[in-house]
């Protein structure tokens, strides 16, 4: 049983991962693109930087709790870090493609 929750939290948690990657490369894109979204993150938060990193830990934090109920299935680890491994990947070339194009 303990196993199989173990194996419920990995999945949740690279989903979780998953979507805060995608979250927090997008956002850079879309704060450097939209002065009132920078803005608002800077009078909210202090920093621009300092609300960026909260709301990532929001998104993993809500995507990994909401999808733990959810996951009736298990991932492997290497799968797991496969998967998060591309995601990271193409989180990069989002920000980096937006610069070079930008």
């Amino acid at each position: 049983m303990a196993r199989i929750q173990e194996g419920r939290l990995l999945t949740s948690l690279a989903i979780g991962l998953t979507v805060a990657i995608l979250f927090t490369s997008l956002l850079v894109v879309v704060k450097e693109t939209t002065p009132s979204v920078m803005q608002w993150l800077a009078t909210t938060f202090s920093h621009h930087w300092i609300g960026h990193g909260i709301l990532t830990l929001l998104v993993f934090a809500l995507s990994t709790l909401i999808t733990y109920p959810l996951a009736k299935a298990s991932i492997s680890p290497e799968k797991s870090l496969w998967v998060l491994t591309s995601v990271t990947t193409v989180g990069v070339l989002i920000i980096l493609g937006f610069f070079i194009i930008e």
